[in-house]
């Protein structure tokens, strides 16, 4: 990206601060939806690590640490990963039981190469697709024929981008996704008015999220061979947990305060109602939050998630009215239909 807008890459980085922890936002909230949903609880106090153990085994992040700042230093991605590998190599010897041993060592490439084969595989086929629709200019057509259906319509226009990425850059590396993504969408949308910078970051958020996207999310793949879970249902997951998300990119563009495109007031008030859009969002696609909601609830509380993408005062005081408003009648029927204990004689 930073060579193809010629931005600064540590200027990028800065602007995609706010989008990327709105995003973390969304799967936190949803993560803790579902929970309260499920009923599971909250891990008892005692079986917590102390801050002393937690501090104690703080050096488990240097090889995170290191491959961030090999990346910062210029380093191409497998030269970062091979080595913050022997960085984590070198650390498993500062405690007895994490040495790796000769055994341990075989045992762990061995898993890796057979966790690599199922990923290969899935990326092969997903790359023959992908790469007979770039080579025969299907994608660029497909992605002009949506987009000249937008007719100069700025929000139908990224949504029909939006559908086009996420459906193109399934199965291939970032990278490569970012790329066609950048061919098929973002120079359209630079002509519907979009600053470059921000035509740029939706297109490459999406282009991540595709990852996500069934049938062949790769990242959730990877994580199902790690986990030993089920590869489609855990990709089917990741896809529902990272909806919460899928309304940033919407927002800041509509709101360039979120890329630091302003002053300092109208980054925290946009920063504010679009957290509260993505809470909202949250709720209503998991269906509860103090107690079930209805159908009508959840539709209401999605209508009001999608109000505060706007920046018009109007529509984001409907929206917060709206979406507190389904939140107190949420909360009023809960408490209501709770059961209430036996009365106790004066």
């Amino acid at each position: 990206m930073a060579e193809i807008t010629g931005i600064p890459y540590f200027e990028i980085i800065l602007l995609a601060v706010i989008p990327a922890l709105l995003y973390y936002l969304g799967v936190f909230s949803m993560v803790h939806f579902v929970s309260i949903k499920r009923g599971i609880s909250a891990i008892p106090r005692e079986e917590r690590p102390s801050a002393k153990t937690i501090l104690r085994q703080s050096y488990y992040f240097i090889p995170f640490i290191s491959v961030i700042a090999l990346l910062a230093y210029g380093y191409s991605p497998a030269k970062a990963a091979f080595h913050s590998i022997c960085i984590a190599l070198l650390l498993s010897f500062i405690n007895r039981r994490t040495w790796l041993t000769p055994k341990k060592f075989l045992d762990t490439m061995s898993r890796a190469m057979v966790n690599a084969a199922l990923i290969a595989a899935i990326l092969a086929g997903s790359g023959m697709i992908v790469g007979t629709l770039t080579r025969t200019g299907v994608a660029l057509s497909f992605g002009s024929m949506f987009l000249q259906a937008s007719m100069g319509n700025l929000l139908l226009g990224m949504i029909l981008v939006f559908l086009v990425v996420s459906v193109i850059g399934t199965g291939i590396p970032t990278t490569a996704s970012y790329i066609i993504a950048v061919t098929v969408g973002a120079h359209a949308m630079t002509d519907l008015g979009v600053p470059l910078i921000a035509a740029h970051l939706f297109v490459f958020y999406y282009a991540v999220l595709s990852d996500l996207t069934p049938p062949d999310a790769v990242t959730a793949f990877a994580a199902a061979n790690l986990s030993g879970s089920e590869p489609m249902a855990t990709g089917l997951e990741a896809f529902r947990l990272g909806i919460a998300g899928w309304l940033v990119p919407f927002a800041f563009v509509y709101q360039p305060a979120l890329l630091l495109n302003a002053s300092a007031l109208s980054i925290v008030l946009s920063l504010a109602f679009t957290a509260v859009g993505v809470l909202f969002l949250a709720g209503g696609v998991i269906g509860h939050v103090a107690g079930p909601l209805s159908l009508l609830q959840r539709c209401l509380l999605l209508a009001a998630a999608c109000l505060l993408v706007f920046p018009s005062l109007t529509r984001i005081l409907i929206g917060l009215i709206l979406g507190i408003c389904i939140l107190l009648w949420s909360y009023r029927q809960h408490q209501v239909s709770r059961p209430q204990g036996p009365a106790l004689n004066p």
